[in-house]
């Protein structure tokens, strides 16, 4: 972000950020706690997890009304309009991830009153999208261009590795019916990871529009990192 002559402005900018980064670091140690909760069927960790979600719809709207009260206050324009419009978009997606996790924490206290099964290849659905939330919050962060295109560009790791899981989950129930309430639950998990990592990646898109003033949303990668080259920062 830019610096301007009235520090206060840039006090207010520095406050937006810094709030958006505090809300998707508790996002991401929700998705990270559920993650654990169901290794372990740790029901005390899935529930504190559950009731995270309320702290993140506060963050939510508590963001609003800073984008709001700055939109008001300083008439923000180019990079500072661009920056507002992205975080207050961001703001959403987080949201919606910490709906996500709690959703995914939800399904474990469900999985504790049916026969559990082998998770299968569940666990590297869960570090794929944890590693590319990872990246997009510290592409935000950063401003780093680079490493929100790399988000970009592995999104088709996650939806392949979710295929995967799903194909799992049906050779399981066609194996033992006993295990189709558990299968299904546990694929309904691997959906809700995979549309996490479809708001990391629409996080990543946000990085690259603020920076870059380029709105990249429904462009392929290759198509992105062509429009961005040697295009210089507004």
């Amino acid at each position: 972000m830019q610096k301007h002559i009235v520090s206060s402005y840039d006090e207010e900018l520095s406050q937006l950020k810094s709030h958006l980064l505090t809300m998707g670091s508790i996002v991401e140690g929700m998705l990270k706690d559920s993650h654990q909760a169901l290794l372990n069927m740790d029901l005390d960790l899935a529930q504190s997890t559950i009731n995270l979600d309320t702290s993140i719809n506060d963050m939510e709207v508590e963001g609003d009304k800073l984008c709001m009260n700055i939109f008001v206050r300083r008439q923000p324009a180019a990079s500072d309009l661009r920056f507002i419009v992205s975080v207050s978009k961001i703001l959403t997606e987080l949201e919606r991830m910490g709906d996500l996790s709690a959703g995914i924490a939800a399904r474990v206290v469900l999985l504790d009153s049916h026969p559990t099964q082998d998770l299968g290849i569940m666990p590297i659905l869960f570090e794929r999208t944890e590693r590319q939330l990872s990246r997009a919050l510290t592409a935000l962060a950063q401003e780093d261009i680079k490493l929100a295109m790399t988000v970009l560009k592995k999104e088709h790791s996650i939806d392949e590795t979710y295929r995967n899981v799903k194909q799992d989950m049906l050779s399981y129930i066609h194996r033992d019916a006993s295990l189709v309430d558990c299968s299904l639950i546990l694929a309904n998990i691997a959906k809700l990871l995979e549309r996490i990592g479809d708001h990391a990646t629409n996080i990543a898109e946000m990085v690259i529009y603020f920076v870059k003033a380029k709105d990249v949303r429904h462009i392929e990668p290759k198509d992105v990192a062509d429009m961005i080259k040697n295009h210089s920062k507004t």
